[in-house]
């Protein structure tokens, strides 16, 4: 089981719902924020513990892939 250090270094479980409610509330469609929450579970098994900071990375990191496609696309679709 992976734990969350948090700011205040209190330890939690890994929740990849959390993750799924926090990029909903940020108004990703809700398929797009499970499969983050997915990705960023996969990419946490196996570890001991993560502090709450890498997973805020991870999810700017998809979220900045996902603008890249999205303006990439966008420029194909003026063509």
């Amino acid at each position: 089981m992976v734990n969350v250090i948090k700011k205040g270094k209190k330890a939690e479980s890994f929740k990849p719902g959390k993750i799924e409610n926090s990029c909903k509330k940020a108004g990703v469609a809700d398929s797009i924020a499970k499969a983050i929450a997915g990705i960023v579970s996969k990419k946490a098994k196996g570890k001991k513990s993560v502090p709450s900071s890498w997973i805020k990375a991870q999810v700017f990191a998809i979220f900045d892939s996902i603008a890249k496609a999205k303006k990439h696309w966008i420029a194909y679709k003026k063509k």
